[in-house]
């Protein structure tokens, strides 16, 4: 649907939708970055602290990147008409105004919850300072 909306411009926000789609392949090129520094066989990641960095970095940016496209994709949903582009040419109703909306303010709050989650289990059982 993101794609379709992208090149038809059929339906939704097209800037919104855009960088999501900029995240997304931004996300995969750093993970593409971090496979090429691990796959090297001349750096050991073991020793080579500055390699670790760098793949750590990679790590960090992606995972970032990815959560950025997955919640603006999400706040576009939320905004979507769901009887746009329907061939019988029907308005939508407001209940199904309103379950687009939930969907997409639901995937949100969800993701933001997770990564909370993830960040605050990170924290409590940590048994190193995380240094750069």
């Amino acid at each position: 649907m993101s794609w379709n909306t992208v090149f038809t411009g059929s339906r939704g926000n097209l800037v919104i939708i855009a960088w999501s789609t900029t995240a997304f392949v931004s996300a995969a090129v750093a993970a593409g970055g971090m496979g090429i520094i691990v796959d090297s066989e001349g750096i050991n990641i073991d020793r080579d602290i500055a390699a670790r960095r760098f793949v750590r970095g990679f790590a960090i940016s992606s995972a970032i990147l990815t959560l950025a496209g997955i919640l603006l994709l999400s706040i576009a949903m939320a905004g979507l008409d769901p009887a746009y582009g329907d061939v019988s040419s029907r308005p939508s109703t407001r209940n199904e105004r309103a379950g687009m909306r939930a969907a997409g303010w639901f995937t949100v709050a969800m993701v933001v919850g997770e990564i909370a989650v993830a960040v605050g289990v990170r924290i409590k059982y940590a048994t190193t300072t995380y240094h750069w």
